[in-house]
């Protein structure tokens, strides 16, 4: 309790996207006392998964590891927005609601994952990340307990994963602008709402003999 409380916590001021990652699989093997947890990240753009933090996991395994969003495990998770095991596989195909092809390509993954459970984060209403845990160190079974706090932090993280999304967008375009800004090839003063200089360009130091500082 007291390691979620601080982690849910923390979260919410963790801005850094490899940051929020280092701290949430360090988070979920102190609280669920598992040995092996791996953080994926979704790129859209590429259509691919691929590990971006992990403990315990093996990294020349990790490096070659790349999963395709629209096949097994990711187009599951992305459809059925659940927490994906091994025994959920077995009971969609008794029931024919998964195919024979499907669960063997699903079970190869969770397989070079060496997962026990895979939780997928959602952010702005899609797959955005999946994180995969390992065996209890113990060798005790997952509770029903432990399945709805991962739930529950799966919803935490996924926000969190929002934040560091739109910090990083924003983060960007201050680059971009600030790279505008000085190729102007006249000086540029800024001047905000309370009367302070917010923005000033070479050219304009250069005219005025003064630094930018």
């Amino acid at each position: 309790k007291e390691v979620f409380q601080k982690f849910s916590k923390v979260l919410a001021r963790v801005q850094d996207l490899g940051r929020l990652a280092d701290l949430t699989v360090e988070a979920m093997s102190e609280i669920f006392g598992v040995g092996k947890v791996v953080f994926m990240l979704v790129y859209k753009k590429e259509g691919l998964c691929r590990p971006y933090r992990y403990i315990g996991f093996d990294e020349g395994v990790a490096k070659k590891i790349c999963f395709n969003n629209n096949q097994s495990i990711m187009l599951w998770l992305a459809k059925n927005h659940q927490i994906l095991t091994k025994e959920v596989v077995e009971k969609e195909v008794a029931s024919n609601t998964l195919g024979i092809r499907d669960a063997i390509n699903i079970q190869r993954e969770i397989n070079l994952l060496q997962a026990h459970l895979c939780i997928p984060v959602l952010a702005y209403g899609s797959l955005s990340s999946v994180i995969t845990l390992g065996n209890k160190i113990t060798g005790k079974a997952f509770f029903d307990e432990d399945v709805e706090l991962l739930s529950m932090l799966a919803g935490y993280i996924g926000m969190a994963v929002e934040n560091a999304f739109l910090y990083r967008e924003a983060n960007l375009r201050k680059i971009q602008n600030e790279n505008i800004l000085e190729n102007i090839p006249c000086g540029v003063i800024a001047i905000n709402g309370n009367g302070k200089i917010n923005a000033f360009n070479k050219n304009a130091a250069r005219m005025l003999d003064i630094s930018s500082h």
